[in-house]
This record gives structure tokens, sequence and C-alpha cells, in this order.
């Protein structure tokens, strides 16, 4: 390219014919090789012959073109056709990959890193969006609060490393509860995960609840080494039709309370509250 450059501003009088219509193929090396020393050592040589045809010209070191009026005419057309053609590529291109990096941004910004489930900030967005539904049409929402019993002294005793391999495991019990593929389930915050259960009943979120709660006991996973105490879950369930629909606030309250109400009562427990039939709780003692 560099020699074309060269050969076509020398034999056509600098900025005619060829040279223009090899020029605008800069922007598509500069995308092909950017980031590199070889980009850049090229992108540097065309500019410098750019640059020095520019000046060769003006000094009158170049013979003028010897093309005809008409066929300069033409050269700039195509030359001009091909430097919108080429800037408008290299735009759609910027423009695929910038959305691309907001949607692989975005996703982020909505995953937890530790366990890849969904976080905080995405059950408030899908919380919102299920309680208007379910207002409309008038169907159940249900929302399961749950707490890995004494956490902080599993943690302290094998180490963060093993707490976040046991949080992982929370995890992926909680993905294998819930699932189907309207359910979310999230990481709340530390050792805390909500799931958000649309168009779901009281007795559907008491079994996916109870379905959590022994999918982690059956893990067996020691508090110490040796210790026949194994690491379980205590759940705090609330179930509302839709015409009851308080706010999302209020269901995460009535979901932490009953949550607490389980750890009193001795943990590893499921504590149900249908908001829409008289409150009534359902407290399972595994």
């Amino acid at each position: 390219m560099a020699l074309g450059l060269v050969s076509s501003g020398i034999n056509t009088g600098g900025f005619e014919g060829p040279t223009i219509l090899m020029a605008p193929m800069l922007p598509v090396l500069a995308l092909l090789l950017i980031g590199t020393r070889a980009g850049l050592i090229a992108c540097a040589v065309v500019i410098l012959i750019l640059s020095v045809l520019f000046v060769a010209e003006v000094n009158g070191l170049i013979s003028p073109n010897p093309q005809s009026a008409e066929a300069q005419l033409v050269t700039r057309f195509i030359a001009l056709l091909a430097t919108v053609l080429v800037c408008s590529l290299v735009a759609w291109e910027f423009a695929r990959m910038n959305h691309a990096m907001l949607g692989v941004m975005s996703g982020q910004a909505l995953t937890d890193h530790l366990t890849g489930l969904k976080n905080r900030r995405a059950l408030e967005e899908s919380m919102a969006k299920e309680l208007r539904r379910a207002r409309r049409s008038k169907g159940w929402v249900s929302l399961i609060i749950c707490d890995v019993d004494h956490f902080k002294h599993y943690n302290d005793f094998h180490g963060h490393s093993a707490g976040d391999t046991c949080l992982i495991a929370v995890a992926n019990v909680l993905k294998a509860a819930a699932r189907r593929p309207h359910d979310l389930v999230c990481r709340y915050g530390g050792e805390e995960f909500v799931a958000l259960l649309p168009d779901t009943r009281p007795n559907g979120a008491y079994r996916v609840a109870e379905a959590m709660r022994a999918g982690l006991e059956s893990q067996k996973i020691p508090y110490r080494d040796q210790d026949s105490d194994c690491v379980t879950l205590t759940l705090g369930v609330v179930s509302v039709a839709g015409a009851d629909i308080d706010d999302m606030e209020s269901l995460l309250d009535t979901a932490d309370q009953a949550l607490y109400a389980g750890k009193e009562e001795g943990r590893n427990r499921v504590i149900a509250v249908n908001l829409s039939e008289g409150a009534v709780v359902a407290d399972v003692n595994a």
C-alpha cells in the first residue's frame, strides 16, 4: 500500500487519481491493526507518505496531473464514494461493537460475580415488572428469602476461599430447585439469597423452598472437619395474590420476618406466609 501511494502520487500529480482512491483505506488499516506495534508503524508510514506528497505538490515538485478534466471528475467522484462507503462501514462496525460491549456490561452489572446468579439490582427490576403483571392479571407471586445458617462460623473455620465455594454450592442448589424459565434466583447479599417465583401459589412456593432446604442438607457440607453438623438453610416464604399486592418493600419485609422467625425457632426450616388467605403461617422443621 505504501508503494502504491508513492507511485500514484508521483505519476498522477500528488492528490489525484489512485492516491485519493487509496487514502480511504487508512481507517480500515487502523481498525485491522490498531493496538499493535505493526499497526502503529503502518499508519505512521501512510500518514508520512501523504504528508510528503502534499508538501511536494504544494512546492511544484510533482508534475501536474496529465488526466483530462472529465477523467479527474470521475476519479474524484469514485474517491468520494469510496470514502463514504469506508467511513460508513467503520461507523457501523464501531456501533455494533459498542452495542455488544454495552450488552456485556449490562449483563455484568446485573450478575453476582461469585455465584453467577443475578444480583439485588436485577431482583428489584424483575420484582417491579412481575408485581405490575400480577396486579393486572390478578395472579399469584411468591418470594423466598433464605440465609445460610451459621455461615460466619463456617467461614471463620475454613477460610474465605472455602466460604466462597460453599456459597457457590448453595447457589447451585437454589437454581436446581427453582428451575422454571421465569423463576429468578438472586444473591441478595453476603450469604442471603432470594428467589422470585411468578405465577406461584403458596403450596408451590413451599415445595420449592423445602426442595432448597433439603437439597442443601443432602450436600452434607460439614461446619468443621469430621463434624456431624452440616451447613443448612433457613427460609422465609411469602405468597400473595395480585389484588392484595402492596409494594416490593412490604413483601421483602414480610419474607424477611418469616426468615428470622425461623432462625429464632431453631434454623434449618421453612416459614411460609400466605398474605391473601389470613396470613396463615406454615412452620416446617426438618
